[in-house]
């Protein structure tokens, strides 16, 4: 080592250097104070500091530990030639600096792949809310960023309609416009929204939660991070490693070396100067105290009710759902979906209105019905997700009175909000303001200080649910495996199995191994994996699939011309069969932009869908078949039922009613999302299979209802299956009702199981005496019926209306024997 070079460099870094070392118990505080008050000059000061370094060497119990601690304070310095004189003293010890192949050789690398765990404590949170609600800006605020571009800063607190947008933060391509955009009636007057509507879902953001002055801010994740966190990690297992190889070598000197060598799996010469563990091990020197190990999951999701019934498929359940209301609506107030694309706004659902309240209630309803999160080395997680209600807009509230008013408005219609689910008042974060559960907020809110104190209040009121987490031990190497896979996909979106497979191997992964990893990753991340479809393909970026699902779904919104910028020369033919008929073709799918590439085709879409019950293959009806090309039917296409289908059946109607808890609880909840489109294609799919003569009828098929043609012994006999939201209402016209129920009983419970649904559902008839909310629950055992809420039990025994459901030897011969 030369001596003056070592002098020089620590001069250069002195102060640095000496607090580096007192830290690290190297010197003592004798020496801080001495440099810190002594009149010299610093090259003066650092020769001092060399001779005392010397000096505690000799005198060490244990030198050559001393001076590799003293070498990794030198490498944390962050300073050129301090890593050069550690690294060469390193190497005179027998140690190196933590190269790639140096951690590759010891065995260390492999180690920490193979036995690494990060302990987290996650949040899943899941945006939702109607569309225009403000989901992605809230998400924005969660995070404590500035609102998305879109809207220039003059009109975000003003009643006047921007005339230029600027980038649209949910697509690549930039969305402008020189005409003002048209209100809606959804968008509140004072904030035009000017961003394209979000897809089904978007890829999970991942934050941190971290707690500052006593108070939690969450902070996105970047990559670089990520690296860093990975890097500290190794680091910890590299400088444990070194410390038992420094312990051995005094016994076993050479030995050890020979002993350390191992066959590797990866040949050194396959690592690529670009390699992520190159990257990370590049970043050892420098490495730091770990991230925050709490984390935040953050989905945001299209707020269209088609969309939102299809999210359950690509998401998994979230511990915390953040509901979305406009509070410049009323509760009960009603209005219209709409989609927006290109600085225009369609209607999603030919005059279909809904409210705040339908929208909350579904969501909780649905939130109490779902299974726990079913992720691999979870330790702890809670019975039921929690919701955290956002009140958006509140700063029109304002507008139209004053803040006092404003807030009695909001205690208002909190206190309402809450009256019609009282039995699920636990599931919901409550006094988040005063009393409320509803948090007022203005999401565009510009003023920083104002936009961060109330994320701070609604962080500060979320962090204290530990209701709201799971704690789960997950395997280091399946961060850096996530990295390896974005890498590979970049420009493309998806990568194959096989290197999929190919990546693992970098992360000293077999094959099963692997095979966990991407089964971990498509259910904790946004990340999907369906190892059933040929070819096995691994969609990083998931929103190649999401977002052909849902511009094919937006064709049924659009108008004409506007639908040539989602699929170039659609015909109007495609577009009304679908809207009418839910049909759609393989050619269609090939007129959409951009989308497909490499493995990832149209023929694999529709496999994939098919998989998922997403879609059904029209071909074996001949009459729903088009010529020369298979027609796929896909139920969430049409539009909400309108209460046009004629019923005239004797036999009263099959009730499926969902409760919180299918035995302990007499309080009923509404039809969970996402279930109704799965059941509408599982059943067509269990009668093809079990082999019945059937076809649609003649009448309109809609999103939430349908109605069959069943033959029995050449007379067709019509089922109608109908969607109220409170519960799943079942007519049939002819025998063999039991059959029926079986058949849709079968359904329902995979289509439950497709969206990690409990089964608390049970069969019930209509109340006689008409009571809201009250249904006549079955008992099958005993043949009896009683109401939920009154004291009805009416149903007589030998009604067949209702009790040919249950008793197939009332009805004569089985469909089957027919």
């Amino acid at each position: 080592m030369n001596y003056a070079t070592l002098v020089d460099a620590i001069t250069n870094n002195l102060h640095r250097v000496t607090n580096g070392l007192y830290a690290k118990g190297l010197i003592p505080m004798e020496t801080v104070n001495n440099i810190q008050t002594t009149a010299s000059s610093d090259a003066v000061k650092s020769s001092q500091l060399v001779s005392v370094i010397q000096r505690q060497s000799e005198t060490s119990l244990n030198p050559e530990q001393y001076l590799i601690d003293i070498c990794l304070v030198f490498i944390n310095q962050q300073h050129r030639t301090l890593t050069d004189i550690a690294t060469s003293i390193l190497h005179q010890l027998g140690f190196k600096k933590f190269y790639i192949e140096d951690l590759i050789k010891s065995g260390t690398l492999e180690k920490w792949c193979k036995e690494g765990i990060m302990k987290l404590t996650l949040t899943r949170v899941l945006m939702i809310g109607p569309a225009g609600s403000g989901k992605t800006c809230a998400q924005c605020l969660l995070l404590n960023e500035d609102p998305p571009t879109g809207i220039p800063s003059e009109y975000v607190s003003s009643s006047k309609p921007p005339t230029l947008l600027q980038s649209d933060p949910h697509t690549n391509a930039p969305s402008t416009t020189t005409t003002p955009v048209q209100s809606s009636g959804l968008t509140p007057h004072s904030i035009v929204s000017t961003t394209d509507s979000t897809p089904i879902a978007c890829k999970a953001v991942k934050a941190l939660r971290i707690a500052f002055d006593g108070k939690e801010t969450w902070k996105r994740i970047t990559r670089d991070e990520l690296l860093k966190k990975l890097a500290s990690s190794l680091k910890k297992a590299a400088e444990n490693a070194l410390r038992r190889k420094q312990i051995l070598a005094q016994s076993l000197s050479e030995e050890l070396e020979d002993a350390m060598e191992i066959d590797l799996e990866v040949p050194l010469e396959d690592y690529d100067p670009e390699d992520v563990l190159k990257e990370i091990a590049d970043l050892l020197p420098n490495a730091e105290a770990q991230l925050s190990e709490k984390w935040v999951y953050i989905v945001d999701s299209g707020g269209q009710p088609a969309y939102q019934e299809l999210l359950p498929l690509f998401t998994t359940a979230a511990t915390l759902n953040v509901i979305t209301l406009d509070i410049s609506k009323g509760i009960d107030e009603e209005f219209e979906f709409m989609y927006r694309i290109n600085a225009r706004e369609f209607p999603c659902d030919g005059g279909m209105k809904y409210s705040n309240r339908k929208i909350f209630n579904s969501v909780v309803s649905s939130a109490s019905v779902q299974k726990p999160i079913d992720i691999e080395f979870v330790k702890h997680q809670p019975q039921h997700s929690l919701s955290f209600v956002l009140g958006t807009h509140y700063d029109v509230l304002i507008e139209r009175a004053n803040e006092k008013d404003a807030e009695t408005k909001v205690a208002e219609m909190s206190s309402n909000l809450m009256s019609e689910l009282p039995h699920l008042e636990s599931r919901i974060i409550s006094k988040v303001h005063g009393n409320s559960v509803i948090y007022p907020v203005n999401t565009m809110q510009k003023h920083s200080s104002k936009r961060q104190k109330n994320s701070r209040e609604i962080l500060e009121t979320i962090s204290k649910c530990i209701e709201a987490t799971i704690e789960i031990d997950v395997p280091i190497r399946c961060f850096a495996y996530e990295l390896y896979l974005e890498k590979k996909a970049k420009g493309k979106g998806f990568v194959t199995k096989d290197e999929a497979i190919k990546e693992g191997y970098k992360l000293y992964m077999n094959d099963d191994e692997v095979e966990l990893a991407l089964t971990i990753l498509h259910n904790s991340t946004i990340i999907l994996y369906y190892p059933k479809i040929q070819p096995q393909l691994v969609f990083v970026n998931p929103q190649k699939i999401i977002n052909v699902l849902s511009h094919l779904l937006a064709l049924t919104y659009v108008d004409y011309p506007t639908a040539q910028s989602l699929a170039t020369n659609v015909s109007n033919d495609e577009m009304m069969c679908l809207k009418n008929e839910g049909c759609f073709t393989k050619i269609l799918l090939e007129k959409f932009i951009d989308v497909f590439s490499d493995d990832f085709t149209p023929d694999y879409f529709i496999n994939l869908l098919q998989h998922l019950h997403i879609i059904s293959d029209l071909t074996d009806f001949n009459s729903q078949a088009q010529d020369g090309d298979n027609s796929y039917f896909l139920p969430s296409a049409l539009p909400p039922y309108n209460n046009s289908y004629d019923i005239k059946v004797t036999t009263k109607p099959l009730y499926y009613v969902w409760r919180e808890e299918k035995l302990k609880s007499k309080n009923s909840v509404l039809v969970p999302q996402g279930i109704f489109p799965l059941i509408y294609v599982h059943l067509l799919h269990l009668l093809e299979q079990e082999k019945y003569e059937f076809e649609f009828s003649p009448q309109p098929k809609f999103r939430d209802a349908f109605s069959l043609w069943i033959y029995i012994e050449g007379i067709h006999y019509t089922l109608y299956i109908i969607n109220r939201y409170e519960h799943i209402a079942v007519y049939f016209d002819g025998p063999n009702c039991s059959q029926v129920r079986k058949l849709i009983t079968t359904t329902i419970n995979t289509s439950s199981d497709a969206i990690s649904a409990k089964q608390n559902y049970v069969s019930a008839f209509p109340c006689p005496n008409g009571k809201k909310h009250c249904y006549c629950i079955v008992n099958e055992e005993y043949k009896v019926a009683n109401c939920s809420k009154c004291d009805s039990n009416d149903i007589s025994k030998s009604d067949e209306s209702y009790w040919c459901w249950f008793d197939c030897s009332s009805a004569g011969k089985s469909i089957q024997e027919l």
